[in-house]
């Protein structure tokens, strides 16, 4: 009866180790997709960071005076997202992109469409 016992144990064990092994294989699947994406996600970061260096460089040649406050506004919600950007964490323990940093790349987004609009921005 010992050895009926000890052997259910063994058994036991055996399935939750096999479980574990299941459980650490997808997390491991789940890293390798998340990794694969990240190269694509940072080109289309560099562009939008890039689009948006460009756009604070035409707005502070643009500052003359205190009154340029359209000029100053862009230069400083540019500044803020970038740094916000150089301050947020990019990838989470599971090799994804954070919530947080996703956000902020769709407010880059966001941003360079809006200033890309203003007259003073296409030289009108």
């Amino acid at each position: 009866t010992s050895d009926y016992y000890e052997a259910k144990a063994n058994m036991n064990r055996a399935k939750t180790y096999r479980d574990l092994m299941r459980t650490k294989k997808q997390q491991l699947k789940d890293a390798k997709y998340a990794v694969r994406e990240i190269p694509g996600f940072m080109d289309e970061e560099k562009t939008r960071i890039e689009a948006l260096l460009q756009q604070f460089r035409k707005a502070l040649s643009m500052v003359h005076s205190a009154s340029d406050k359209e000029q100053i506004d862009s230069v400083k919600q540019i500044s803020e997202l970038i740094a916000e950007s150089l301050t947020t964490q990019f990838l989470d323990n599971t090799c994804q992109v954070t919530t947080q940093y996703r956000a902020i790349h769709d407010r880059m987004k966001e941003l360079n469409g809006s200033l890309a609009q203003l007259d003073w921005m296409r030289g009108n």
